[in-house]
């Protein structure tokens, strides 16, 4: 035998088959709820965000529900204090829906990512550290260069300048020499003449 609990699930289940789980089966009909309506309670006389379409509400984008009066929120929560008509969104999103980034710019990922960019930030920091390396580089090289410069300089100035003692020195060595020879001579031809004078007075005597 089949006991009565199965025919009171089985008439359960067929109730709400019946009315679409829109309504109550008494004596026979639907009494549906809300603004449902029909045999079976498969139509509806509201719609809130939407386009009725043989009894039924064509919900619009961002909206959902029976009558299209609950709104979806692709981040965030609905606004109960707005009815939800609207969605509390977190920092980074913004609009009805909370279906935009509430922050703009080339660093910014678009929806629905909508975070800084760490990638573009980390390749231009990497390219303005290159750029500063590159540039102190150049400035070393500049200032190496002009060391070496002054070094060359420096060391051809010194070389100029011993060359020119040298010749300065083997001058004043020659004309001491010359000084020298020319006093030997004088010294010489001064006795000479002495010696001349002398024998010239002994052969007068």
């Amino acid at each position: 035998m089949i006991s009565t609990k199965y025919f009171e699930k089985f008439e359960i289940v067929e109730v709400i088959i019946q009315c679409n789980d829109r309504g109550e089966f008494r004596n026979g009909q639907c009494h549906c709820a809300g603004h449902f309506f029909g045999s079976q309670c498969q139509y509806v006389s509201r719609c809130d965000y939407g386009k009725r379409k043989n009894g039924r509400c064509l919900c619009d984008k961002g909206w959902k529900g029976d009558y299209c009066h609950d709104i979806i929120c692709q981040h965030g929560y609905p606004d109960v204090n707005n009815k939800s008509k609207s969605c509390v969104c977190p920092a980074r999103f913004t609009g009805a829906h909370c279906d935009r980034c509430s922050q703009k710019g080339p660093k910014i990922r678009p929806y629905p990512e909508c975070n800084i960019d760490v990638s573009k930030s980390k390749a231009k920091l990497q390219r303005q550290e290159a750029e500063t390396q590159f540039r102190l580089r150049l400035r070393i090289m500049g200032f190496t260069s002009f060391l070496l410069l002054l070094l060359l300089i420096t060391m051809v100035f010194f070389h100029r300048h011993r060359i020119h003692k040298r010749k300065h020195s083997r001058r004043e060595n020659l004309r001491r020499h010359e000084y020298e020879i020319r006093k030997t001579i004088l010294e010489k031809a001064a006795r000479s003449t002495e010696r001349l004078n002398a024998e010239r007075r002994y052969s007068f005597v």
